[in-house]
């Protein structure tokens, strides 16, 4: 089960069934997005309307009685379980396990509007590399910010040539994004696992700034 429930309303009563239509045995590999990463690395980015639940390792301790197995994938921003689905349970939330977001969680948001604001001055062309959810959503808060993308590159051919929702920028392929682009500007890479193969299919010729580790 990838990347499944984060998108599920009740991942419990989900879980419920799955159980009933294995004959209550068996075991279940689960694959989610790590909510104390985005939690760490302030990814307010990585908070968006399509994940309805954040999970934790500890989570998954309090579903099932027994876990063979866990540990984080991806440089930590998804973790999975392996489970006996014979021992699933309602979970019961302690006190100790309540997160408070960090006061500074969307501290960058300023900052990387601020940078965005001065290649708007200067007629400096800002792009943002990968048009998932990440991308959209980063999109969208700069904006709101005063701070104006100019276009969105996403490898996905599906998505090429298309628009994003609410703030309209037009996705196009890397290829004929490089074709426009000025050598040194800036590309808000949405996942720095991807910054090398960018760099290389690029050639280094961009300014690239990774939102959730910093920048290069």
């Amino acid at each position: 089960m990838r990347h499944v429930l984060e998108h599920v309303t009740n991942p419990f009563s989900f879980l419920s069934e799955v159980f009933s239509g294995n004959n209550m045995q068996g075991k279940i590999y689960i694959e989610v997005p790590c909510f104390e990463w985005i939690i760490k690395h302030k990814a307010w980015f990585d908070i968006y309307y399509e994940h309805v639940n954040y999970f934790r390792i500890s989570d998954f301790y309090r579903i099932f009685g027994r876990i063979y197995e866990s540990g984080h994938l991806f440089g930590g921003q998804y973790l999975y379980v392996v489970a006996d689905l014979s021992t699933l349970r309602p979970p019961i939330m302690e006190s100790k396990e309540i997160i408070s977001f960090p006061s500074d969680f969307l501290a960058s948001i300023e900052k990387w509007s601020a940078r965005i604001k001065e290649n708007n001055s200067k007629r400096k062309h800002t792009v943002i590399w990968g048009g998932a959810s990440k991308g959209i959503i980063f999109c969208l808060l700069m904006e709101r910010a005063g701070a104006k993308i100019d276009l969105i590159i996403d490898i996905n051919p599906e998505k090429q040539g298309k628009y994003t929702p609410i703030t309209a920028k037009k996705i196009f392929s890397p290829d004929k994004a490089m074709a426009i682009l000025q050598p040194n500007t800036d590309i808000f890479i949405m996942n720095s696992n991807y910054t090398e193969e960018i760099r290389a299919f690029t050639e280094n010729r961009f300014n690239y700034v990774e939102i959730d580790y910093g920048e290069n």
